[in-house]
């Protein structure tokens, strides 16, 4: 893994640990409605969550990167007051979710304090964070997290040399143990994460931070000059520290960014995928792949269907069509593009242009991990196909890929809609 291997090569042995306290101003007055369940779900790297209609969250595969637990059947994470019940859900290198009280909680590899609680020790249960605010949005990405206070406000912490705490930060080694409030920032109304962080405003305008601090493409591109008015993942000179504007994009209702690979995709109002970075594994979904393919404005997929929600892996890409149907594009060495073929011997099995996931399935809700994905039906049934190694398949029978869907069992979880 990408992310992994910088992890073990990019950063200096002495780290320079910022205060945990929240940066100034205070605490957010008390919500007076709580935020709504729904079903939903997150997919980390080699894990797979989902969110109940109770508030709980039960995860299956390596759901803590820290040991090497690996396998099913699912497991429920629950903090210690057992009554919280959560409505928001982000999964990466570590898992964060937010009460339906709009506070937040995270929990899992602790490495460069990603969890936030002001350690670098791994949690193993949901453990609150910055317990004096109320949160709307959290975002788990590469090794640090973001989140959105009732007052829009941005607070991000964990690894912070490749821009991702939006701060300005580029030194070698900086780490922020804890939530600190990133003066000036936009106010999000959506916020994701992975190898870089990007956020919707209201004004639908697209605002992204944070690099990739290298690529597999042997002929990667890395554009010329330093970040100003526009982001791309990989300027020559310096990468955009601070939120930072797609460029030729008027607006956007949804957006994912890849995990580990620099690629991102955003969803229009008109209902069109577009996606830039890289493209070399078919990650653009134009048709085009090679070492040095690439795109520095978001441009279209290649398909000529109206979409309703994009999710980006490693090197893979999934949209739900307006009618529910599953097109996935990208690198399907593992099978994540759920067309039927998968594995070769080199490794790279590249589709480059949006196919249908076998089946002829139709789900409410998708998410991509690392090669996996997972997508909700209407009756809450979980399908998985992908990569399944460790156990992120949800199969009982074994840690094995499936290049088509296959249904997860979650006979232990009550997915019924709790009493009134």
């Amino acid at each position: 893994m990408l992310a992994a291997l910088c992890a073990c090569l990019c950063v200096a042995a002495v780290a320079c640990e910022s205060p945990t306290a929240l940066d100034e101003p205070g605490g957010d007055d008390e919500p007076t409605t709580d935020l709504a369940i729904v079903p939903q779900l997150s997919l980390g790297q080699v894990s797979s969550c989902v969110l109940t209609p109770r508030g709980e969250v039960w995860c299956w595969g390596r759901v803590d990167l820290s040991t090497p637990t690996i396998g099913v059947p699912p497991r429920r994470f629950t903090p210690s007051d057992t009554s919280v019940r959560f409505a928001v859900l982000a999964v990466g290198t570590s898992s964060c979710a937010i009460s339906t009280k709009r506070r937040l909680y995270c929990w899992g590899s602790n490495i460069y304090g990603e969890v936030g609680d002001g350690t670098r020790t791994p949690r193993l249960t949901p453990t609150e964070i910055a317990p004096d605010q109320r949160f709307d949005l959290v975002a788990v990405g590469a090794y640090a997290t973001c989140a959105v206070s009732v007052a829009r406000d941005l607070y991000c912490w964990g690894r912070g040399d490749f821009g991702a705490l939006a701060d300005g930060t580029y030194e070698e080694g900086y780490v922020r143990l804890g939530p600190a409030r990133v003066g000036s920032a936009p106010q999000f109304t959506t916020l994701m994460g992975g190898a870089q962080f990007c956020g919707i405003r209201e004004t639908r305008q697209v605002y992204c931070w944070g690099q990739v601090p290298g690529s597999f493409d042997e002929k990667a591109r890395w554009i010329d000059g330093a970040c100003t008015d526009s982001y791309f993942i990989r300027f020559l000179e310096r990468g955009c520290a601070r939120p930072t504007p797609l460029p030729d994009l008027h607006a956007a209702v949804g957006l994912s960014v890849g995990n580990v690979g620099p690629t991102g995709c955003v969803l229009t109002p008109e209902q069109q995928v577009r996606c830039w970075g890289d493209g070399w594994l078919g990650t653009l979904g134009n048709g085009i792949a090679g070492f040095g393919v690439h795109s520095v404005i978001p441009e279209p997929i290649q398909s000529s269907a109206q979409f309703r929600q994009v999710t980006m892996g490693s090197a893979h890409a999934c949209a739900l069509t307006v009618s529910n149907e599953a097109l996935c594009w990208g690198n399907n060495y593992r099978g994540a593009v759920g067309n039927g073929s998968g594995a070769s011997g080199n490794g790279f099995v590249i589709v480059a242009a949006p196919v249908p996931v076998s089946g002829g399935h139709t789900f409410r809700r998708i998410a991509s991990g690392g090669n996996h994905v997972c997508a909700m039906k209407v009756d809450l049934s979980v399908w998985c196909w992908g990569s399944g190694l460790e156990g992120q398949l949800g199969q009982q029978d074994g840690h094995v890929d499936s290049s088509i869907p296959i249904r997860v069992n979650l006979d232990l979880i009550d997915l019924s809609q709790p009493a009134p």
